[in-house]
């Protein structure tokens, strides 16, 4: 008997301690995460969960450590069980959504979305995440939930922003470029000025796609530039094709060119008895004007 009283009173001890000792797991994952051990944050994410399954913070916090590997099954699963314990959850919502669409569950995602914007009418948020699940469903329904978002919020800078990329994805690149500006002029973003210049480059404007990338080089915005370069070597390369150019041998021939004017430089400058390093700006661009005008 005292032997069964001992094991009872034990076992009621683990159980208390169990929720503080997920607690704990937890914050030892989130300060992991934070300082970029994100494999070593998920293992203990999972044996925070496994502590406490009806935590909803706790799996949804899972379900985005999952989610940013492409776990997407494990991370839907986690975040429906978020939403079950947390039917308010919103942030965990709005995930479980995106996941379902990433996962070509889209008509679960839009019904979803759906269900909660007919909950609050009045709210942005919830049009702004139905238009994101409508995009690979349908981008004509996604535009008319961006506008409506912005029809209660103007400000919405990201409802804006998505239907900047939704108008740009269906050829209508004038007026994605218009709505880019706006979403510009609400909150200056790294991401909104690349996209831009992607679009004005998909224009042929590649002076102010160039405009837009020195802008963000300027403001310290370099996160997203060699995305951004990629983009536009890419829409180039495409441009040079439907004009029947190969975009290699141009390539080949804007080199030679390079180097025939660089060494005209050299030249000169060895002529005048000075080393490059010896040379200013001003001097240099006068050169290489003038090798211009002289290999041409």
């Amino acid at each position: 008997m005292l032997i069964c009283l001992i094991l009872a009173g034990l076992a009621i001890g683990a159980a208390q301690d169990t929720p503080s000792r997920a607690k704990e797991t937890y914050a030892r994952a989130i300060e992991l995460d934070a300082k970029g051990n994100h494999s070593a944050a998920l293992a203990l994410l999972w044996e925070a969960a496994g502590l406490s399954p009806r935590d909803p913070e706790i799996q949804n916090t899972l379900g985005e450590a999952l989610d940013r590997i492409g776990a997407l099954d494990a991370a839907i699963a986690a975040y429906r069980v978020a939403v079950h314990e947390n039917p308010q959850f919103r942030k965990a919502s709005n995930n479980l959504i995106l996941a379902l669409v990433k996962a070509g569950k889209g008509e679960e995602a839009v019904q979803r979305a759906r269900d909660l914007a007919a909950q609050a009418p009045s709210d942005p948020d919830r049009y702004f995440t139905l238009g994101l699940a409508q995009s690979e469903q349908n981008i004509d329904d996604a535009m008319k939930s961006f506008r409506r978002a912005l029809e209660i919020d103007p400000r919405h800078a990201l409802a804006r922003y998505n239907l900047a990329l939704a108008l740009n994805r269906t050829d209508r690149t004038t007026e994605a470029i218009e709505e880019m500006k706006k979403t510009l002029a609400i909150d200056p973003r790294a991401e909104s000025r690349y996209m831009l210049g992607v679009m004005y480059s998909h224009q042929g404007e590649f002076d102010a796609a160039i405009r837009e990338l020195k802008a963000a080089i300027a403001n310290n915005e370099t996160e997203n530039i060699e995305e951004e370069i990629g983009d536009l070597l890419f829409v180039v390369t495409n441009l040079a094709r439907k004009l029947d150019i190969e975009p290699e041998t141009a390539l080949k021939r804007c080199n030679r060119k390079f180097r025939k004017r660089f060494r005209f430089i050299e030249n000169e400058l060895r002529s005048s008895g000075k080393k490059l390093d010896e040379s200013g700006l001003d001097e240099m661009d006068a050169l290489w004007n003038a090798a211009k005008l002289e290999l041409n």
